[in-house]
């Protein structure tokens, strides 16, 4: 199950076909929007239906493809295989504890309750079917790939929604469903990125309808799967508690969101730890999430970050205060910047960048990170363009993409297990993610101070021209018409600035 080939041929080539088969669709998909401006959609109704419907085909394609391949990750192998064959043979309340006893706690059983309904009903399937190895590494791979789906769908309808553009719409969300890193994750990794990813998209989706009850439902939803969601705490957080100053009536949704989702909380968490809180240990349902970070005392686990540039992969980490208190300040500047900068801009679209900047600031300074924690910042900055294209911003994303997608591929391909501890590609994956880093950070700054002062002049323009026009209207109503009136205030507006 191990395999590293398929067919005879080496891996990296088939790493280097998604690369290609990305770009092609890419540059596609760029002259296709060249034709919007010309109506494009209007003269021929049909063409983007037939386009989007079979950049979703292929793309499935591509990705069942890979999902039946031998292929894999130990990760697959080691444990949601063995977990799914456990949830199989015992009871749900079993799954947490060892040899019957509920105070002898399984620590490779680490994962949340609410991804083990998955892999129980993954079980159910592979043992009505009867299906191979290869076809339970399929059925692995199948809920993240069907997410991929999904996100991508909600992805073009919030693009839809901002830019009322079908073609931009769809290019940016064949962007996220093509991404090389995605396919990676989901399809041949079969990692849970993609359905937490996909909570993220549709929690923003109802944040800019402002359906705050079901946003924040749903993103409770998102802490229930993992606990790496709560990266994403500071910048939904701090957007709600600006939002309820600014606006006293959301409070209550907002609350009723938040209750609702620690009942779900509950209701998925009690069939799995029941037994284990009778026994006295009350906090058991928190400590699964918590224990998650816990139980990896290194400085990297193979993540390209500061500590793989300086070769400490996989390196105990001391336990001392000072390094304690280093990791968390490594977690609490970022939260903290992400208040001061939803402060400053208290706007919904604040949230996937502020989202971004904590997710890969802890990723690259943090301790105890994997190689996949900075794929949510590859969403977020992909929403981020769906309101505005920024050859900066774009830049940026293309950078967390190569990292996400070096660190995973290189780790999936080469390495398989983990990095060397003297491996050179760590060293450099280690500046990938620092330059990913700059260049975010670098952005918010622009948008913070440069774009300040562009949105003053524009504002001063624009009153400016107010007055002008409330000025010829007062003064002269019937000497100029109006197109005369708007032609003397953009003349006296241009040559003023």
């Amino acid at each position: 199950m191990d395999t590293l080939y398929i067919d005879g041929k080496s891996p990296e080539k088939l790493l280097l076909i998604i690369l290609i088969y990305t770009a092609i669709f890419l540059v596609g998909l760029a002259i296709l929007h060249r034709f919007e401006k010309d109506n494009f959609e209007q003269k021929f109704p049909y063409i983007f239906y037939v386009v989007f419907s079979t950049i979703i085909l292929v793309g499935l394609v591509v990705r069942l493809t890979y999902a039946y391949s031998p292929l894999v990750h130990p990760d697959v192998t080691t444990f949601f295989i063995p977990w799914t064959e456990s949830l199989i043979n015992n009871p749900l309340s079993d799954f947490y504890f060892l040899n019957g006893d509920p105070s002898n706690i399984n620590r490779l059983h680490d994962y949340t309750p609410l991804y083990m309904y998955v892999l129980s009903f993954i079980g159910f399937l592979s043992k009505t079917f009867d299906v191979s190895e290869l076809g339970m590494l399929f059925l692995q791979r199948l809920p993240a790939i069907i997410c991929d789906v999904f996100a991508t769908i909600f992805i073009f309808k919030i693009a839809k929604l901002v830019t009322k553009k079908s073609f931009y719409a769809m290019a940016i969300s064949a962007f996220y469903f093509l991404c090389p890193a995605v396919i990676l994750n989901s399809a041949m990794w079969g990692q849970v990125d993609g359905i937490t990813s996909m909570i993220f998209i549709i929690a923003f989706y109802y944040m800019l309808k402002e359906k705050d009850l079901i946003a924040i439902f749903v993103c409770m939803i998102g802490m229930c799967f993992k606990i790496q969601f709560i990266f994403l705490a500071p910048a939904i957080g701090m957007y709600y508690v600006f939002r309820w100053i600014k606006h006293n009536e959301t409070f209550i949704p907002s609350m009723m969101g938040f209750l609702y989702g620690a009942i779900f909380f509950l209701i998925i968490n009690i069939p799995f730890t029941y037994k284990i809180i009778l026994s006295g240990n009350i906090l058991f349902p928190f400590e699964i999430y918590f224990n998650q970070v816990s139980n990896y005392s290194y400085y990297t686990l193979n993540a390209f970050n500061v500590w793989g540039i300086l070769n400490l992969n996989f390196a105990e980490l001391p336990n001392t205060i000072l390094f304690g208190m280093f990791n968390f300040l490594s977690i609490a500047v970022p939260c903290a910047f992400t208040a001061y900068y939803l402060y400053k801009k208290p706007s919904v679209w604040s949230v996937p960048l502020m989202a971004a900047f904590v997710i890969t600031t802890v990723f690259v300074f943090s301790f105890k990170m994997h190689e996949r924690y900075m794929f949510g910042a590859i969403i977020a900055l992909i929403i981020l363009l769906v309101r505005k294209f920024d050859w900066h911003l774009f830049a940026t994303t293309i950078m967390c993409i190569i990292t996400v997608f070096m660190n995973t591929g290189l780790l999936m391909i080469i390495a398989h297990k983990s990095f060397d501890y003297t491996d050179n590609r760590m060293v450099i994956g280690g500046w990938l993610g620092l330059i990913s880093f700059l260049l975010l950070f670098s952005y918010i700054l622009r948008l913070l101070y440069a774009d300040d002062k562009i949105e003053l002049i524009e504002e001063t323009q624009n009153e400016f021209t107010e007055e002008i026009q409330s000025e010829l209207a007062e003064e002269a109503p019937t000497e100029l018409d109006e197109d005369s009136q708007v032609e003397t205030v953009n003349f006296i507006s241009n040559n003023w600035f």
